[in-house]
């Protein structure tokens, strides 16, 4: 009963309340292309600004990278790990104030539930919690999560003569919420996104 409640719903109902249509990807065709030069895991633009589809970028890579690892594994018998994307801690500056933390989330939750290694659902999403209340409501067993996510994104400023360098790095990191490791970090990485700019210049988009 732990794992009923959320893998029936979560894929079909989640994902929709995400605005992703059952759990396939959507078409990177359709996707516009970045205006960032990527050399190797570490890209560099003229502007200060961070942009929203290079961190979703980033932030589908950590997760393919946590599925690759093997390190999310079930403790029972009821089927894949239950993984809560639990938060977006932003401790940039100027550059990171208009990150949209919800399309961050919906790249990790696609990346994981298309691999069905595990199933992910978001903490504060109103159709999940509304789904929980029901279950509560109904005496049924609510499931809890093993393995929490938590993303972050600092900001590192740098000068070199008229020349300002922002290093945003975006920061993955999974705790073990059960299991002989209860409580401790099971995975961590990391990506970089450098952006240029002359001081004292105008921000760009």
């Amino acid at each position: 009963m732990r794992r009923m409640l959320v893998r029936s719903a979560v894929c079909g109902v989640v994902l929709a309340g995400l605005g992703l249509a059952g759990c396939e990807t959507s078409p990177v065709s359709n996707r516009t292309p970045s205006p960032t030069r990527r050399v190797g895991e570490t890209q560099t633009l003229e502007t200060r600004r961070l942009n929203q589809r290079d961190l979703e970028d980033f932030a589908a890579e950590l997760a393919d990278g946590l599925i690759r690892s093997g390190r999310l594994v079930a403790f029972d018998d009821q089927g894949p790990p239950l993984v809560l994307i639990s938060r977006f801690v932003n401790e940039g500056g100027r550059g990171t104030m208009h990150i949209d933390r919800n399309r961050v989330f919906a790249r990790v939750l696609d990346a994981m539930n298309r691999a069905g290694v595990a199933t992910a659902y978001v903490d504060d999403d109103p159709t999940v919690e509304a789904i929980r209340r029901e279950a509560r409501a109904a005496g049924r067993a609510v499931p809890e999560p093993d393995y929490s996510v938590v993303l972050r994104v600092y900001e590192d400023v740098a000068s070199v003569g008229n020349i300002s360098e922002f290093q945003y790095i975006l920061q993955m990191q999974v705790a073990a919420l059960d299991g002989p490791r209860v409580g401790t970090m099971v995975w961590s990485e990391e990506r970089v996104i450098a952006k240029q700019s002359p001081r004292g210049g105008v921000i760009g988009p």
